[in-house]
């Protein structure tokens, strides 16, 4: 698996400090052992100078020029230093390395006129004579008789330069074995630190992803085991939400399935997100089909869309009843609720069929008419008669008493009409059981006629029935 991002940050946070502190630390001690070195060297050419010196003040200063040189010669090949002697002008007197009488005048020399100054003189250049580096080291002699001289003690720094190269190759090696040891280590640290870390993603994902079911299972005892178990309760516990939910859902889908009323949830732009069963028969469309689409372009319907606006925008809730369009003509009962919510995320809306209780009312103010149509005649009869009665007619034998009976057949009627209408009542309120017999038809008309046969005579009414011989019954409450 290629390593991710973090594991080179990382690698790279551990590694490059430790690279710096040794780079750091090479550079420092190779510097001191360079400035070590060097001091080394000076301070045996000081002392080989002081010597050379005091030789020259015992011997060399009263011998030949010849026998100078061999001397210097001699003790150049004893120490493996080169040794000059420098008259104060800058003559050279005598070299253990050259021919003195074909060398230049050392007056200019830095080292000479340090030492003739300061008493020491030192100086490392490049020689031109020998073209070699050389570290100088430059004392004053006063001789016995005649000027000071200056003894000048060199040596090559090309070993000092191995010395201090072979050196700095083995703390070289050593830094870059430790680095590398340091670099392999940390790897491996942060490998093992990052390995969970990249299971722990990968649970994530699948969490992301929906997938609940896969269990994460870290052992480690740090910071990131206390994650992944932070992540496993996480998971536990959406998984519990989850299963809830889906509950919830299933059961609020079977109680809004099974509701006779439709329920119809929109977003704001007016697209309808949920509808049941009952929604559709309602409005006349497949419920299957509506899910996403324009509820004015579903239901056609121009209050539905009119009354969808005004709750989105403003009202918090709104009631309309409207005829719903399509084949089935049926009178619905609307109302609409808005989610809570700034900007608001949608509306509910609820219909009601209302169709079957507009009926009744209409059948209702019917039966309230015809009532009172059926109830002014007898009354009217009623009055009719006692006013008559009233008026003298009482004292008249030939009326008084088909007047009276008039006035008894008519209260008859009205307390017939008075029991329908009660009866009727007990009937809508549920308290009325029927009693469902086989009642003989003609029978029972015959029984109406004759009970009608004196009121069609008072108005010249010939009531006839005509029925035949066959048998003719019917279920009903008598």
């Amino acid at each position: 698996m290629r390593p991710a991002r973090l594991f080179w940050k990382i690698l790279l946070t551990y590694a490059v400090p430790n690279i710096l502190v040794a780079v750091t630390f090479l550079v420092v001690v190779s510097t001191w052992q360079r400035a070590s070195a060097l001091r080394q060297v000076g301070e045996q050419l000081v002392d080989t100078a002081r010597v050379v010196a005091t030789l020259y003040r015992r011997d060399l200063a009263d011998r030949t020029d010849s026998e100078r040189q061999q001397e210097l010669r001699d003790l150049g090949k004893a120490t493996g230093l080169r040794i000059t002697i420098v008259a104060a002008d800058g003559r050279v007197l005598g070299d253990s390395a050259e021919d003195f009488r074909r060398m230049v005048n050392h007056s200019d020399r830095p080292e000479i006129q340090q030492a003739l100054a300061d008493g020491l003189g030192k100086s490392v250049r490049y020689s031109s004579t020998l073209g070699v580096s050389m570290y100088y080291v430059a004392i004053p002699v006063n001789a016995n008789v005649g000027a000071p001289v200056v003894v000048r003690v060199a040596s090559e720094l090309s070993a000092i330069h191995r010395e201090i190269h072979g050196a700095w190759w083995l703390l070289w090696s050593l830094a870059c074995a430790t680095g590398l040891l340091a670099i392999g280590l940390t790897y491996a640290m942060v490998g093992r630190l990052i390995k969970p870390m990249g299971e722990l993603t990968a649970a994530t994902r699948v969490l992301a992803g929906g997938d609940y079911n896969q269990p994460i299972d870290v052992h480690r005892d740090d910071e990131i085991g206390q994650l992944g178990g932070a992540l496993e309760h996480m998971r536990t516990d959406l998984l519990t939400r989850v299963r809830d939910l889906r509950e919830s859902r299933q059961q609020l889908a079977t109680v809004l399935g099974s509701m006779r009323e439709g329920v119809l949830a929109i977003d704001a732009r007016q697209r309808i997100m949920f509808a049941n069963e009952a929604s559709g028969e309602l409005l006349n469309v497949g419920v299957t089909d509506i899910t996403n689409r324009p509820i004015r372009e579903v239901t056609r319907s121009r209050e539905m869309h009119e009354t969808a606006q005004r709750v989105l925008a403003q009202e918090d809730s709104f009631e309309l009843e409207f005829e719903a369009p399509g084949a089935v003509r049926r009178r619905l009962m609307l109302r609409a609720t808005r989610l809570p919510g700034d900007p608001c995320p949608g509306a509910v809306i609820v219909l009601h069929d209302v169709s079957e209780v507009r009926r009744l009312e209409n059948l209702r103010q019917e039966l309230v008419a015809n009532v009172s149509h059926e109830l002014k005649t007898p009354l009217s009869s009623i009055k009719a008669y006692s006013e008559t009665l009233r008026l003298g007619a009482i004292n008249d034998p030939d009326h008084n008493l088909k007047f009276l009976a008039n006035i008894e057949e008519q209260a008859d009627r009205l307390h017939q009409l008075i029991q329908d209408l009660l009866q009727l009542a007990r009937v809508e309120s549920g308290q009325q059981a029927f009693e469902i017999t086989s009642v003989d038809v003609p029978d029972l008309v015959r029984v109406c006629v004759e009970q009608r046969m004196a009121e069609a005579a008072a108005k010249s009414i010939q009531l006839e029935m005509e029925a035949s011989d066959d048998t003719l019954l019917a279920l009903a409450d008598e």
